[in-house]
């Protein structure tokens, strides 16, 4: 809120009967004062600190701003209250959008995990293509790879890629200059829903 400020405060144009006009300066003659009161300014009917700190306006707000804003905020905690939260809060809000946005979320993508064991000769590459075609999706990326089984310790992934919408490949190496080793290796794939 803003204070009306002018060149001169108190000053009155008045008029007489004839027309005559004349200007006079009217001030407070209110004998003594047993209680100041509250001063009617914008400082305390509307701060610019309240305005902005608790309801994100500027300087140019008016307490019927911050009604609306209220009405506004209390019909939306109601709306969320009507949904089944037992009580409002930012947290609460927030957990209730994410949940909105995780159901709608889960009706578009899925996650599917593919696997494969390969036999892989004594310091010498692995890989494996995937065929990670799945009816009514298409296959966005691959989210993890993971190896594992006996003497993985020496098995290091080098390349993994959805090489098509349909394909995936994974490539390693075995470092044991000694041992064929036949990791386990999992693949997961993000696929998004065809419309």
């Amino acid at each position: 809120m803003k204070d009306r400020n002018v060149e001169y405060p108190g000053r009155f144009t008045m008029t007489d009967e004839d027309g005559n006009e004349s200007v006079i300066t009217l001030e407070r003659n209110e004998g003594t004062v047993t209680e100041e009161g509250t001063a009617l300014n914008s400082k305390n009917l509307l701060s610019d600190t309240v305005a902005a700190n608790y309801y994100g306006m500027d300087s140019s707000a008016a307490p019927n701003d911050i009604f609306s804003f209220l009405a506004i905020t209390t019909d939306t905690a109601q709306k969320f209250i009507d949904a089944g939260l037992e009580s409002v809060t930012l947290d609460s809000i927030a957990d209730f959008i994410i949940d909105k946005i995780t159901a709608k979320l889960a009706d578009s993508f899925t996650v599917e995990e593919y696997t494969a064991s390969v036999a892989t000769s004594a310091n010498g590459y692995g890989s494996n293509t995937f065929d990670v075609t799945k009816e009514g999706y298409t296959a966005l990326g691959i989210l993890g790879v993971n190896l594992s089984g006996t003497n993985t310790s020496y098995t290091h992934l080098i390349k993994f890629i959805l090489t098509s919408e349909t394909e995936a490949l994974v490539a390693w190496k075995n470092t044991n200059s000694s041992a064929t080793v036949t990791p386990t290796v999992a693949v997961k794939i993000l696929y998004i829903k065809e419309e």
